[in-house]
C-alpha cells in the first residue's frame, strides 16, 4: 500500500489514513478500555466508522488526521488536529490509541 509519511520520527511515522486501516479502527472505537476517556461512549457501526474514515482520509485546512505507526510500519492509533485556526495558531486534538500491545513502550501512549 502507499508509504507515503508525512513525518519521520526515530520511533514513529505519520501518514493519513488509508481505506486499508478501517478493521484495525473500527476494533479500536469499539474498545470501551481504549475510549473510555474520549468523548465518543456509544458503540460504532461498521458503516458509519467507514463514514468517518471517507471524511478524514482526505485533509482540509482546518482538519487533518494522521495514523501513527512504529518505524516498523505496525499501526499504534490515529492522531487528529481539529479546528485549526491557523490565524491564532490553536487547535484541538484528538487521540485514539488501539493498539494495547505497543502501550507503555516508550511512543507516548
Amino acid at each position: 500500500m502507499d508509504d507515503i509519511y508525512f513525518l519521520s520520527g526515530k520511533r514513529t511515522l505519520l501518514r493519513l489514513v488509508r481505506d486499508d486501516d478501517f478493521e484495525f479502527m473500527l476494533r479500536g472505537i469499539n474498545d470501551r478500555e481504549v475510549t473510555q476517556h474520549i468523548l465518543t461512549f456509544l458503540p460504532m457501526s461498521a458503516g458509519k466508522e467507514r463514514e468517518w474514515i471517507d471524511k478524514v482520509k482526505e485533509p482540509t485546512s482546518t482538519d487533518i488526521c494522521f495514523m501513527v505507526e512504529t518505524s516498523e510500519k505496525e499501526r499504534l492509533g490515529v492522531m487528529a488536529l481539529h479546528g485549526i485556526d491557523h490565524l491564532h495558531g490553536t487547535c484541538t486534538t484528538g487521540a485514539v490509541f488501539p493498539n494495547k500491545e505497543l502501550q507503555g513502550n516508550g511512543y507516548g501512549v
